[in-house]
């Protein structure tokens, strides 16, 4: 039988990448393999090529700190640039032999009496499947793997070309067309003033409100993209007080003394914004009612401004149902389109999805987490009764208010001390939570989120079935770095492989004289 590989990624995006570089450069190992379903390194950058798409945390942060740009064309760039950037990141470290793209995990199973994971494959080109076999199976999916499609009836009935937004249909010429865009989330938001100009008639059915806020994006100066360049630490120095700057938005989100006050004047900020910018007619059917942070902020790319354009509705009545050639409303009224776009986000809720993951025991971890209220992981990274198993961007690891690519990090580097170094140097064979630390971790995250903002009342992907919080972290972000700064070993069972049983008793043994 074949040495199983020291490590599985599943996915390349962000985190897969992050992953990747640290094996590499921080253990010095090429025992590794990175798989993902796309056809090329970028993961949700990749999958989502949506007109307008683009990302609302500043660029020089949401980057990795070991490969910082000096030559962002602004503060908040839109996906082409981020795509080569993270290309760019992949080249320079030579993980590109270490892909193996247009493959999907079809799930794995936990053998304890090898202590390796098998992983089963299936090849999308050729339609073959195959396993492998791993010491570290690591999930580098993320939240916005999986689109989620609105339960509208009649949907599929649809003769026209319709697409999510998250795998938008190049194939198809929008210009003079009219279109509809259902779901008003960041991706509605932005997808509306990027293609107005160009098609007949677009109309943006919404089910929620939004607060929108303004979205400054000068683009960098010459001279200031030669100071991040030149000037020592310039560029370090102008991360750490973004950083530092957007990590005080936390407490926006919970339940302390200064919450509610804090909340109110980024309220009234965002209330300003929309009054003075979106036309009079929409301002009933713009403005929520429920607090700001409840859903994630909008920072305005333009759509309040586009609904001012002739060619641009904003209808927000309940859809009755969509038939061949349009969309019934509840009140009987109808409209054709020849396409439909379904900007309705992802299934964020389903972290390992739709791979089958089998630990001890021949426990599905979906049941597992059925179990748990939905969703539940050590310190968001790792499960228990499922050993050399890390989650990256898993439960309750997700900062509403800052880099999602920082926080991934931060788990990367914690995967790294606890999992793979005793791996490598054979300290062990096996590394699991205990189920009792798991569920102390948990109930502590929960408490945390108790009487938070995203339990004030609206509808939004943080919230699962159960009600429960399974996305967001209860904390500032340097507050989820040093939960995860090193392991807490009391916390965990190795298992010593039978050389380093006998090794360390061989050393008793000459401790103690004998």
């Amino acid at each position: 039988m074949a040495e199983p590989t020291t490590a599985i990624i599943i996915g390349a995006g962000p985190a897969g990448i992050a992953m990747g570089y640290h094996l590499k450069q921080t253990l010095g190992t090429d025992d590794f393999a990175i798989f993902d379903q796309n056809p090329a390194a970028g993961g949700t950058w990749y999958s989502n090529s949506y007109p307008g798409c683009g990302c609302d945390v500043p660029s020089h942060f949401y980057s990795f700190s070991f490969a910082l740009n000096p030559d962002w064309s602004r503060p908040l760039c839109e996906r082409g640039e981020i795509l080569a950037y993270l290309d760019t990141v992949v080249d320079k470290n030579d993980l590109r032999p270490h892909f193996f793209f247009n493959t999907s995990c079809l799930g794995a199973r936990w053998d304890d009496a090898s202590a390796t994971w098998e992983v089963d494959f299936k090849n999308l080109m050729t339609r073959q499947q195959y396993s492998r076999r791993t010491r570290m199976f690591v999930s580098a999916t993320g939240f916005f793997s999986l689109p989620k499609y609105p339960q509208i009836p009649g949907r599929e009935s649809f003769q026209g070309p319709s697409w999510h937004s998250g795998k938008w249909d190049h194939s198809y010429d929008i210009r003079d067309k009219d279109i509809a865009v259902v779901g008003n989330g960041c991706s509605g938001c932005q997808v509306i003033p990027a293609v107005a100009p160009t098609v007949r008639s677009i109309t943006h059915y919404t089910r929620s409100k939004q607060w929108f806020f303004e979205r400054p994006n000068v683009p960098y100066t010459i001279f200031q993209k030669w100071s991040f360049r030149n000037i020592p630490l310039w560029m370090r120095w102008n991360r750490f007080w973004t950083y530092f700057n957007v990590d005080s938005l936390f407490l926006e989100y919970v339940n302390l003394p200064q919450s509610d006050a804090l909340r109110n004047v980024s309220q009234k900020e965002a209330f300003d914004y929309m009054v003075k910018t979106a036309p009079k007619k929409y301002h009933d059917q713009l403005i929520p009612e429920y607090p700001v942070g409840c859903k994630r902020r909008v920072l305005d790319p333009g759509y309040l401004a586009s609904l001012h354009r002739e060619n641009v509705v904003l209808e927000s009545r309940k859809i009755d149902h969509i038939d061949e050639k349009g969309i019934v409303l509840a009140d009987g009224s109808r409209s054709e389109y020849d396409a439909i776009v379904y900007a309705t986000g992802f299934k964020t809720q389903s972290f390992l999805a739709p791979m089958e993951i089998v630990g001890q025991g021949g426990q599905s971890l979906n049941d597992h987490w059925r179990e748990t209220g939905g969703c539940q992981a050590y310190h968001g990274t790792t499960v228990s009764g499922y050993p050399n198993l890390a989650i990256l961007f898993g439960p309750n690891a997700s900062p509403a208010h800052n880099s999602v690519i920082y926080s991934v990090e931060v788990q990367v580097e914690y995967v790294i001390k606890t999992f793979f170094e005793p791996l490598l140097s054979k300290r062990a064979t096996a590394i699991a939570v205990k189920r009792s630390a798991e569920d102390y971790d948990c109930n502590l995250v929960q408490l945390g989120l108790k009487g938070s903002v995203w339990h004030s009342g609206c509808n939004n992907w943080t919230l699962n079935e159960f009600g429960r919080n399974c996305s967001n972290f209860p904390g500032y972000v340097r507050s989820f770095w040093w939960k995860l700064y090193s392991p807490k070993w009391k916390d965990y069972i190795l298992k010593v492989n039978r050389e380093t049983r006998n090794t360390l008793c061989s050393l008793l043994i000459i401790a103690l004289g004998w």
